[in-house]
């Protein structure tokens, strides 16, 4: 990406973000270090980062982001991740309390990893929310539905095999 690349973005963006209250749900409060500074460019209020854990690498400072950081605690990633979504969901009183202190007038507007299909973070409409039918595509229990109505006839695709998890499974 060229500057030019960079002004021409910040010209697009800086109408829609210039003073907003932005709520950053991505991951590692670390991984939110580059949004705030992109934010800044923008001229977007200081953003609130609800962060699954700290990360490592820079975070950001008390002056560009208010923060609050779930402190999840999962043995996969997998479950890490939903664990992640789910306190989104519905967060606890600690952190609405904060973005309640945050946004009183409920203004701002949730941006989240794309992958997570919520509409809302504490009221607040999420701006990256996922349409719930596109995991549809990737759930393996439903897919073969999906492109068997794709079409007359279904689409044409290998057969579905179901294998053991491990091989004390098998």
């Amino acid at each position: 990406m060229t500057s030019g690349d960079v002004e021409y973005f910040i010209e697009l963006l800086a109408p829609l973000l210039a003073r907003r209250k932005i709520i950053l749900a991505i991951g590692p409060l670390a991984a939110s270090k580059i949004w705030t500074t992109q934010l800044s460019l923008v001229e977007a209020a200081k953003p609130f980062v609800l962060a699954d854990v700290e990360g490592t690498g820079n975070r950001p400072s008390a002056e560009e982001a208010t923060c609050y950081v779930f402190g999840i605690d999962a043995q996969t990633s997998e479950r890490a991740f939903r664990e992640y979504e789910r306190r989104l969901a519905s967060p606890p009183y600690e952190a609405l309390a904060a973005i309640e202190q945050y946004d009183p007038d409920q203004a701002a507007v949730a941006v989240t990893n794309p992958m997570f299909t919520l509409d809302s973070v504490a009221g607040r409409s999420n701006w990256m929310a996922r349409p719930s039918g596109w995991s549809d595509l990737e759930d393996k229990c439903v897919v073969d539905q999906v492109w068997d109505a794709a079409r007359p006839g279904g689409c044409r695709r290998r057969p579905t095999r179901s294998i053991a998890k491990s091989r004390e499974e098998a």
